[in-house]
């Protein structure tokens, strides 16, 4: 599936429980993961999401960011797991 993310928005805390792999077709997006570590992702990065990890998406960028994101799921198990709270 494709995923926008506007300038300066967010997919909120979040984990995955399935391998997740993303494209960056447009923009740049930086995650940061609990804890603090931060990553930086511009156009054309492949991206391998964290699993059972709190993680943020921002776009720090002044245009769109568009990410192609394919999802490895199992029958009965979410992609993704919003958090209640920030980590």
């Amino acid at each position: 599936m494709t995923v926008t993310i506007p300038p300066g928005g967010v997919t909120g805390w979040h984990q995955h429980q399935v391998p997740v792999y993303a494209y960056v077709l447009e923009g740049e997006l930086s995650v940061e993961l609990k804890g603090g570590v931060r990553y930086r992702f511009v156009k054309g990065a492949p991206i391998l999401e964290v699993m059972n990890l709190s993680h943020n998406g921002r776009n720090t960028g002044k245009m769109a960011t568009t990410l192609l994101v394919f999802y490895t799921g199992a029958e009965g198990v979410d992609n993704v797991v919003r958090d209640k709270g920030n980590p």
